[in-house]
């Protein structure tokens, strides 16, 4: 993980006395980003196309976050944006719901290695299967 540490190294054999260093303060880095997770996983949604917002809700908050290979919290100097969308896992299925603003994409913020997806919700009366 990376942060700040401490490290003493010590030399010594059986029976005999131990030698050690000074300690040693050092600040381990994130690497590069590799991926782009969700603080916490959201539950999955159960939507419907109703009047209702909260039957229309995708998420309310969402908190992504930028890691390196070791899941270190990375990208601190990076303000970039993320593009979400609405897609299909298969194939074949043409009907995909619309977002709010009756737009299939919309771009979040990624300020620090942070992009924070709020109140995501499907178009009233939009294409899709209830």
């Amino acid at each position: 993980m990376s942060g700040g540490y401490c490290m003493v190294v010590q030399f010594g054999s059986a029976g005999a006395a131990t030698l050690s260093s000074k300690p040693i303060t050092f600040t381990a880095k994130a690497g590069l980003p590799v991926k782009l997770e969700p603080e916490k996983m959201p539950a999955t949604p159960t939507v419907s196309n109703t009047q209702r917002t909260n039957s229309r809700t995708l998420v309310k908050t969402l908190k992504l976050q930028l890691k390196d290979k070791f899941d270190n919290l990375t990208g601190e100097n990076l303000k970039r944006k993320v593009v979400v969308k609405v897609t299909t896992p298969s194939e074949g299925i043409d009907e995909i719901p619309a977002l709010i603003g009756n737009v299939y994409s919309l771009e979040v913020p990624l300020v620090k290695g942070v992009a924070t997806v709020q109140n995501l919700l499907i178009q009233e009366n939009t294409a899709g299967k209830d």
